[in-house]
């Protein structure tokens, strides 16, 4: 037998001191503006494109503002800069929910 030794990690991470709390969930979209959001990554568009077409199926009353309409948000450059931008243009959008795609 080999006197190995194995180390063993734990991949639970360690607990947030707060929590924030999540906006209730839209259950209806009609007469909703739901903004999509992309990071700008590889298919990152045909995500939130895709789902634009199936909300407009499905809730006719929605209004839909499409990724290309919104600042590209990315954890590469200014993070605070983007952050702000992108809390702007949500707001003078009207958006009542956001669809967010994240590409490869």
């Amino acid at each position: 037998m080999s006197d190995s030794k194995f180390s063993v990690l734990n991949p639970v991470g360690e607990p947030m001191e707060s929590a924030e709390v999540s906006a209730a969930r839209v259950q209806d979209f009609n007469g909703k503006t739901i903004c999509a959001v992309s990071n700008g990554m590889f298919r990152a568009d045909t995500v939130t494109d895709t789902f634009g077409e199936l909300i407009k199926k499905r809730f006719p009353l929605a209004k839909f503002i499409p990724w290309s309409e919104m600042p590209v948000i990315s954890v590469w450059g200014d993070v605070d800069k983007s952050i702000g931008e992108l809390r702007e243009a949500l707001k003078q959008k009207g958006c009542d929910a956001v669809i967010a795609a994240t590409g490869a």
